[in-house]
């Protein structure tokens, strides 16, 4: 699903958040008639799960956190002192569009521009393109991820800089968890390498049977 106000989907006016985007999530559950779900989620999508697990306990069995940040004080902190990560100045001649390409080149493969450009396309579709990494930075996982007791896998790619070193941490708080590194994984992880990513969320859900 998109996160509420990113991709095709609109925001219902209402600020980003990670606890809105939860309960938007719990809504599309509803409206699916899915009375419980085994969440699988990517980077800020890793965030919301943690915060639909610990809102909202009985619709979710378990959890695959992949390239999930720990969002506590430090991480706060950090993010607050860096510039933004996505947010160019618009420009009459186009050159704001290779600043952001430039921006995010660094986080992807190479010789993959397609999986580049479908992020391209995406945030420019998005009126405030830092809504998402202000609401993670905001989010006070510390105070919520001790009362997730679902089964959870911690996916770590190893080369997403952003995302790796935060899989120890999570799984120090969540000692039930188990991590499973993917090599060569980078920022686009699932659309990067599709087959390991499922093969590894299968054998996962296989588990729980």
């Amino acid at each position: 699903m998109d996160t509420a106000g990113f991709g095709d989907s609109e925001d219902g006016g209402v600020p980003a958040s990670i606890a809105q985007w939860a309960r938007v999530a719990c809504e599309l559950l509803d409206a699916l008639n899915i009375r419980q779900a085994d969440l699988v989620g990517h980077h800020t999508g890793g965030v919301v799960a943690v915060e639909l697990a610990a809102a909202f306990p009985d619709r979710v069995r378990s959890l695959v956190l992949s390239s999930t940040p720990f969002t506590d004080e430090a991480f706060r902190l950090a993010r607050a002192q860096r510039p933004p990560i996505d947010e160019v100045a618009p420009s009459e001649d186009g050159t704001h569009l290779a600043a952001l390409w430039q921006k995010r080149q660094g986080f992807y493969p190479p010789g993959r521009p397609d999986l580049l450009e479908a992020f391209v396309r995406d945030a420019l579709k998005v009126a405030h393109v830092e809504a998402g990494h202000r609401a993670v930075a905001s989010y006070r996982m510390e105070d919520r991820i001790g009362t997730v007791k679902q089964p959870t896998l911690i996916v770590r790619a190893t080369d997403d800089p952003f995302a790796a070193p935060h899989a120890a941490e999570l799984r120090h708080q969540l000692p039930h968890a188990r991590i499973v590194d993917i090599e060569g994984g980078m920022v686009p992880l699932p659309d990067q390498m599709p087959d390991a990513f499922a093969r590894t969320v299968l054998d996962f859900l296989a588990t729980l049977r």
